[in-house]
């Protein structure tokens, strides 16, 4: 529809504004007190040090430099989906990073945005009160995931001048 095609139009010309709405999606979704995205660059070959701009909700929607920190490895290498409790489910050095003590959490569920065997960023769910999460809780979050996923994709095939 014409309409639908605005709204790719408008995410392909104005990043910040897909960021902020995948976190506001997320952060109502998942029931979280704040949610940060950080995006890799494109080829960058998926780990978080490739990283180019990070979107946090709530917040000022202004595009801020990712921190890179242990919690961001620790949630690419251990799969697409990720919950911990911190005082329970992380080592020492990953509980006391800047991320998780700026937000006050204990407990984040992280989600590996993927296409294909490209990583494209990773979803933090930032929780201040220790959080399990069911096995359909887990499969939403999955599956909101792959929507992010296309949705960051899409805006940056949009971006991309065409192949000659």
């Amino acid at each position: 529809s014409k309409e639908h095609q605005d709204r790719q139009d408008q995410a392909a010309q104005d990043p910040a504004a897909l960021k902020g709405r995948i976190v506001r999606a997320a952060a109502q979704m998942l029931h979280a007190d704040n949610v940060t995205l950080h995006q890799t660059a494109a080829g960058g070959g998926g780990f978080l040090p490739t990283a180019t701009h990070s979107a946090t909700w709530p917040g000022d929607g202004q595009l801020a430099a990712p921190r890179v920190d242990g919690v961001s490895a620790y949630v690419i290498r251990h799969g697409t989906v990720v919950v911990a409790n911190v005082e329970t489910d992380l080592s020492d050095d990953l509980r006391s990073t800047v991320h998780l003590q700026a937000r006050g959490t204990r407990a984040f569920l992280g989600l590996r945005l993927q296409a294909g065997a490209e990583t494209l960023g990773v979803l933090f769910v930032n929780y201040r009160t220790v959080r399990t999460f069911d096995p359909y809780e887990r499969a939403v979050a999955q599956v909101f995931g792959l929507y992010a996923a296309a949705a960051l994709l899409a805006a940056r095939h949009a971006r991309q001048p065409p192949a000659v």
